[in-house]
């Protein structure tokens, strides 16, 4: 090696490194059990002498190669650390909450709660009526009223339907007392008049037995558009509905049945002879018996719109003349084209109306009290 290389200066070391290796000029201490250290020879022999005494040891016992290593050590190992508390923190807070939840799912509420989940309830329902419907609302409330209908007036034909013989006999009691001796039947004449018949007697009776459900439904239907202190007469409009239903058909019935057909069955002589068939008699029966049920249902309208303020007891009487030419129109319309049943049924609604007009008076809205005008007149005429 020639002695340029020698002379050559050697490459700067790392920062880190600087401190790990001593400079050429600087004497290495020798090992002392096999570590290297930089205690004094009077250091060792202290320790030779009493090996409990470490302070020396402690204050002069260095290493200087690791100095930097221990340090970068002890940084890594405290920013673990911190690392490492800080997510069992996170850990504990995450359960904390937890159980808190927990908590607050399994225990009871208070009482306080309870009423404040109540009134939120009663908020909700309360914004929810009052919120205006669209018509797709209206529609869809309809269809769902009339699909209730429809089932339950479906199920009570199913139960009619397993009496339908002994109720086709009832009905048609008053017609066959009132044919001649000896022909006190009726006869058909297609092969399924008779199961036909017994059918449509089933869904009649059916519609009578489930009124009072079948116009709980059109009453609820109406319900979104009246006030709270209005809707209170729900469940009574809907009994009183199917009351008047069945007393207008049991009016017709037992009260103008009789005459009815004692009249049309008059005209029988030695050259006439009457042989009504099922399809037509019974036809003429429920047409009857379902619209004297309608009928019958005047005072429970008048006393609804009567309630919301759009007839009044002075107004039914002021178009009292226009009511009765309604009522023969209205019984003409409804009954068969004969003198006697048009009278039965027109005599009645001239009465129904009448009542009509007390219920009115009675349930009907009361218009506030005008106030007093102030005497404009009597002002002026005050001495100033």
């Amino acid at each position: 090696m020639s002695s340029r290389d020698t002379d050559a200066p050697k490459p700067p070391l790392p920062p880190h490194q600087e401190t790990l290796v001593p400079a050429e000029s600087e004497p290495q201490p020798e090992p002392v059990g096999g570590i290297h250290s930089d205690v004094s020879t009077d250091a060792i022999a202290d320790i030779a002498s009493d090996p409990t005494n470490s302070t020396v040891v402690d204050s002069e016992v260095t290493t200087p190669a690791n100095a930097v290593d221990s340090d970068d050590a002890t940084q890594v190992d405290t920013t673990t650390d911190a690392e490492i508390t800080a997510a069992i923190d996170a850990d504990a807070a995450i359960q904390a909450s937890a159980t808190s939840i927990a908590k607050s799912e399994t225990s009871p509420p208070t009482d306080a709660e309870e009423e404040e989940d109540e009134e939120e309830d009663e908020e909700e329902e309360v914004a929810k009526e009052d919120s205006p419907m669209t018509l797709r609302d209206h529609l869809r409330e309809l269809r769902k009223r009339l699909f209730y209908c429809f089932i339950i007036i479906f199920l009570g034909f199913f139960a009619c339907y397993h009496f339908s013989q002994y109720l086709f006999e009832f009905l048609m009691t008053p017609l066959v007392n009132s044919l001649p001796e000896g022909g006190k039947k009726l006869m058909y004449k297609a092969p399924a008049e008779a199961f036909l018949g017994y059918m449509r007697v089933a869904f009649v009776c059916s519609m009578f037995a489930t009124s009072p459900l079948s116009f709980y439904q059109i009453w609820a239907f109406i319900a979104p558009g009246l006030h709270k202190e209005e809707k209170i007469y729900l469940l009574p409009l809907a009994f009183f509905s199917a009351f008047f239903f069945v007393a207008g058909a049991a009016f017709c019935y037992y009260l103008a049945f009789p005459f009815i057909f004692d009249f049309l069955m008059s005209f029988n002589s030695s050259m006439l002879e009457s042989r009504p068939t099922v399809d037509d008699s019974l036809s003429f029966v429920l047409r009857l018996i379902v619209a004297f049920g309608c009928i019958f249902e005047m005072p429970l309208f008048a006393f609804f719109l009567a309630r919301i303020g759009i007839v009044t007891a002075a107004w039914m009487r002021k178009v009292r003349r226009y009511a009765i030419l309604a009522s023969f129109i209205v019984a003409a319309i409804l009954s068969p084209p004969e003198v006697t049943s048009m009278l039965l049924m027109a005599v009645p609604l001239m009465l129904l109306y009448e009542f009509s007009i007390l219920v009115a008076a009675i349930f009907g809205k009361k218009s506030p009290p005008a106030e007093p005008e102030e005497d404009a007149d009597t002002e002026d005429s005050a001495p100033a």
